[in-house]
């Protein structure tokens, strides 16, 4: 786990993470889209990579097919397909294409935001308890499963305010 991130942007496009550790130091060059959504869901980013970055990244070039063939091997391949608005039957045909459209690109852009916030924030990295959150219905959210909730960008917005509410200590 990443102790401390130094992020700086490197050019217009271009930015440059460097992890320290307690037993390695790492760094990464995230010159587009596809390497930060890899990023969001395979390590800890204590530090934020702002909006803008992320919008210079995502106009220079969509995400790959790959790219959401990684992320559906980590986030549940129904929440993708929920978030991207298709059938889970379907989800294997886009792994195939070159580049995804700028919206399926945004819609997983923010579909691993809210995940890496609850996955590391909420849950340090815990698999099972981030299973267990999912599917559990939450008073605070009218009963509503988180699970339900990231399908959709409105659903993924009212989780950021939840999860962030939760992070610092209003548990209502």
């Amino acid at each position: 786990m990443a102790t401390e991130a130094d992020i700086r942007a490197m050019g217009e496009d271009v930015i440059k993470i460097s992890f320290s550790g307690e037993k390695r130091n790492e760094t990464f060059v995230i010159d587009n889209i596809d390497d930060l959504l890899r990023l969001r869901v395979s390590r800890e980013v204590k530090q934020p990579i702002s909006r803008l970055m992320t919008a210079m990244l995502i106009s220079k070039k969509p995400a790959s097919g790959e790219t959401l063939k990684y992320i559906s091997a980590t986030i549940p391949k129904d929440v993708v397909a929920a978030s991207l608005e298709i059938n889970p039957t379907n989800l294997s045909k886009l792994y195939r294409r070159p580049a995804l459209s700028r919206t399926q690109t945004e819609e997983l852009d923010s579909l691993t935001l809210v995940w890496k916030d609850a996955f590391y924030g909420l849950f340090s990295g815990n698999s099972e308890a981030m299973t267990r959150w999912l599917e559990t219905p939450v008073p605070a959210l009218n009963g509503v499963t988180p699970r339900s909730l990231m399908g959709t960008l409105s659903g993924r917005r009212v989780l950021e305010g939840y999860i962030q509410d939760l992070k610092f200590g209003d548990y209502s």
